[in-house]
């Protein structure tokens, strides 16, 4: 191919797909000379002769792939790493199968859990059967909450055991010192893709705060309470103010805005609405983890400050419609058929437009292990890949 005139190269990507958007990031690439050239025949086949690389190079890079690839109907996108994803995936539902099917292959106490976890969750029968029977607990501590007082406890189980609310926990690296890890305190207990969904008016950001009012009121209404209009408003309401605290995409690039330290006791004074001291301990951290002035990440104090200030002016029963509904969220994927099909309709038909649900084991793996392998199961998860992938030799 000629080279290029000077000047004359346009456009690298397109500028929703491009990947070295400002802050530069240098990506490195290593493969072998076998991946090399397999990489370089499949290029070949993928590229658009009649786009010039000189003004084009995106396009005739990959044109014909795209003009000649079509979406499956329970995906967003497809590539090599999809592919390769996809790949595992089956790998993992093959051992998944096995291990059921073999009961003396579940020879640690995780993997009896894991098999147990996936057969149940595979039958529709076992949902169906036992409804929300799991979630009656926390839901009826929901209803009968009576005092403002009873905010920290119950905001804690969500943070305990991750449920979507307004605050989290996680250890992190520290920001200041990358050779430690410190306790994270952030969260968002959004409902909406991302926070600038509240504040838009275009017509996506719109369909999108439609679409999600439908689900909540689809998903409260199978959870066994019925909220009218005006429950609604109080909390989409409640919502973008939690949105209206966090910080947009633009300022997150900056590192520097989200590098700030606090202690239980700096954070009271900072965000007095809430008993900070009361909601760690009962979330996990005990004094023997989290002193008083032992100082931990807070990402973004704003929005623990919006929480706070929730705690005390927002009304319990817009609080306890806002709990139902993160808790019924985060439980939708594992629940019957109903509440599983309203998920998939605000999450993946609505936001990422996809017309098909993905098989249910496909769904459970990633279920069980997280898409970042962040579930409490991941590791085991893990384990079974090995055994599956490597030999024994390998494993020693």
């Amino acid at each position: 191919m000629a080279p290029c005139p000077a000047g004359a190269v346009t456009q690298r990507y397109p500028a929703d797909m491009n990947p070295f958007k400002t802050p530069f990031r240098l990506r490195t690439l290593s493969v072998s000379v076998a991946a090399t050239s397999a990489l370089v025949s499949s290029m070949a086949l993928a590229a658009e002769p009649t786009a010039s690389a000189c003004t084009d190079f995106y396009t005739h890079i990959n044109g014909q792939w795209i003009a000649n690839t079509e979406l499956p109907p329970d995906r967003a996108r497809i590539g090599s790493f999809d592919q390769l994803a996809i790949s595992n995936t089956r790998l993992l539902i093959r051992s998944l199968d096995r291990l059921m099917a073999q009961p003396q292959q579940q020879d640690t106490p995780g993997l009896k859990l894991l098999a147990a976890w996936y057969g149940s969750a595979l039958d529709p029968a076992v949902a169906q059967a036992a409804g929300l029977q799991a979630a009656q607990p926390l839901l009826q501590r929901i209803a009968s909450l009576k005092d403002r007082s009873e905010l920290p406890a119950l905001l804690a189980e969500f943070t305990r055991a991750r449920l979507g609310g307004p605050l989290g926990m996680s250890v992190m690296a520290d920001n200041q010192d990358v050779r430690r890890h410190i306790l994270g305190v952030g969260g968002s207990g959004i409902g909406l893709p991302d926070r600038d969904d509240y504040l838009k008016t275009d017509a996506t950001s719109k369909r999108l705060q439609d679409a999600y009012r439908t689900y909540a009121r689809q998903l409260l209404q199978l959870g066994g309470t019925t909220p009218d209009d005006a429950a609604l408003d109080a909390l989409l309401a409640f919502e973008k103010s939690l949105a209206e605290s966090l910080l947009n995409a633009v300022e997150r690039r900056n590192p520097q805005a989200t590098n700030h330290r606090r202690t239980l006791q700096t954070l009271q004074a900072e965000a007095p609405g809430l008993d900070w001291a009361a909601w760690a301990r009962a979330a996990g951290a005990t004094p023997d983890r989290l002193g008083a002035d032992q100082p931990f990440m807070l990402p973004q104090p704003r929005h623990a400050q919006a929480v706070a200030r929730l705690v005390q002016e927002a009304p319990l029963s817009t609080w306890q419609t806002y709990l139902r509904l993160r808790l019924l969220d985060a439980l939708a994927p594992w629940l019957d058929e109903r509440f599983q099909a309203a998920s998939f309709d605000w999450k993946e038909r609505a936001q990422r437009g996809l017309t098909k649900p993905s098989p249910r084991n496909e769904q459970l793996v990633y279920l069980i292990g997280g898409r970042t392998g962040w579930e409490p199961l991941a590791q085991t998860l893990g384990e079974l890949f090995v055994r599956e992938s490597f030999s024994s030799q390998a494993q020693a």
